[in-house]
């Protein structure tokens, strides 16, 4: 007896409803589905902030400038770690986006401190306000794409304990950085105008720390190493005085590492040999505050 009309409706009807409450399920009941980039842009820092929300909640989150974004979550041997080094920007965007999630928030946040200069970029913390939300519903071909694109990008290589041993005793190149290279930079962070910056980004990031310890997150800061030419410009001593004088002791990473031997591209940023033990060193500090 052929089915009617109504019977085949009743039968769509409720084939599609099942079919929505999965796709409306799934992406609340697991963190790790590929999709597309949530905000479709080529900006590098919307690239590394979609590439945070669309991973695993991560344990660790490092908050960063450029520097930071140096240290590849490949050096990394754990895999929970997540990097949000923002090129040409500042910590306080990345961790102001962090202290904002409700669904991707790590248990700990580390937050590097070598750039105390450029504030908050709120337009960014705008545009990802809401992302990290589930999304809508589970869309299967998209998803899809998604696994074939990883496949071809390939799995990033991992570092493991040997590997670092294997960089430590690969030796240092000689250095090229000379008085000249410096010489703009230097006379950038003697400028007594960024003092008022310094004091300003300090104080946010303060409140940032005191916001996120109060929500039952821990946080921990560090420092990378500078170029030895501007250790004693006006900036560095700013800026170490006044986190010293805003943060006590306990809450900081010690980072350990040959500091004979790091090199950098130009006045900034290490080279890659350096990235990888410095990616190490902090490794190590966080496993011994987190008991792993």
């Amino acid at each position: 007896m052929n089915a009617t009309p109504s019977v085949w409706l009743c039968k769509f009807g409720a084939t599609f409803a099942v079919t929505l409450a999965i796709c409306c399920i799934v992406p609340r009941m697991f963190d790790n589905i590929p999709i597309f980039p949530l905000i479709n842009s080529e900006r590098i820092h919307v690239r590394i902030l979609n590439h945070y929300f669309q991973s695993p909640t991560p344990t660790i989150a490092l908050a960063g400038s450029s520097l930071t974004e140096r240290l590849k979550e490949s050096y990394f041997e754990r895999r929970d770690i997540r990097n949000v080094g923002l090129g040409g920007g500042s910590p306080l965007t990345g961790l102001t986006v962090l202290a904002e999630t409700t669904r991707k928030r790590p248990p700990i946040i580390a937050i590097e401190t070598n750039i105390m200069l450029r504030g908050v970029d709120r337009e960014l913390v705008r545009e990802f306000h809401d992302v990290d939300q589930p999304i809508a519903a589970f869309a299967p071909l998209r998803s899809l794409l998604a696994f074939h694109q990883m496949r071809l990008d390939g799995p990033a290589p991992a570092f493991d304990a040997k590997r670092c041993e294997d960089v430590f005793r690969t030796p240092p190149s000689p250095s090229l950085i000379g008085i000249n290279d410096t010489a703009s930079v230097t006379a950038a962070f003697d400028n007594p105008a960024l003092d008022d910056q310094v004091q300003s980004d300090v104080a946010t990031l303060k409140a940032l720390v005191a916001r996120l310890e109060t929500e039952g997150i821990k946080v921990y800061l560090y420092t990378l190493p500078t170029l030895a030419a501007l250790e004693r410009t006006r900036y560095v001593k700013t800026t170490r005085s006044a986190l010293a004088d805003a943060f006590d002791g306990a809450r900081w990473l010690h980072l350990d590492y040959p500091a004979a031997e790091m090199r950098w591209d130009d006045s900034i940023h290490f080279n890659d040999r350096s990235a990888i033990i410095l990616a190490c060193a902090l490794e190590r500090a966080l496993n011994s505050r987190s008991g792993n």
